[in-house]
């Protein structure tokens, strides 16, 4: 509990209202645009799930970061968010399981053989692109 509240206090002030005021106009931007593109797509079929990653992508880049990583340009998220979404349940199922976490630090092939018996492995796309390629590089 003085855990939650640590971080509480740390982390609230973030999200306070006259906090979040003072990006209004960043996310009203990036939200401009994003009417901007749907647009031009003339009311064909979207994937609503791969949008709203985009949206929120483009929002977090901008004022955190300020800086966008194209998704809204290109009108994908290039995979990353079916990507984060298994790296996200690979962590959870892992987590259930810290002997299995154990083991492929030292075993990586029986934590290859772990993700596929629990359906937690990823295969990326051709067009594959990260949120921070920057990072790849190293």
């Amino acid at each position: 509990m003085t855990r939650y509240r640590l971080q509480r206090r740390l982390v609230g002030p973030v999200y306070h209202a006259s906090n979040v005021r003072k990006w209004e106009a960043t996310i009203d931007k990036v939200l401009q645009g994003v009417v901007a593109q749907l647009k031009t797509l003339n009311a064909a079929e979207v994937d609503l799930k791969e949008w709203m990653h985009i949206i929120v992508v483009e929002c977090l880049g901008a004022v955190v970061l300020s800086w966008s990583p194209g998704f809204l340009r290109a009108k994908t998220d290039f995979g990353s968010g079916s990507h984060s979404y298994i790296a996200w349940r690979r962590r959870v199922v892992f987590g259930l399981f810290p002997l299995a976490e154990a083991a492929q630090n030292y075993f990586p092939s029986l934590g290859r053989l772990f993700s596929n018996l629990w359906r937690v492995t990823y295969k990326p796309p051709k067009n594959f692109k990260t949120f921070f390629p920057v990072c790849c590089k190293f």
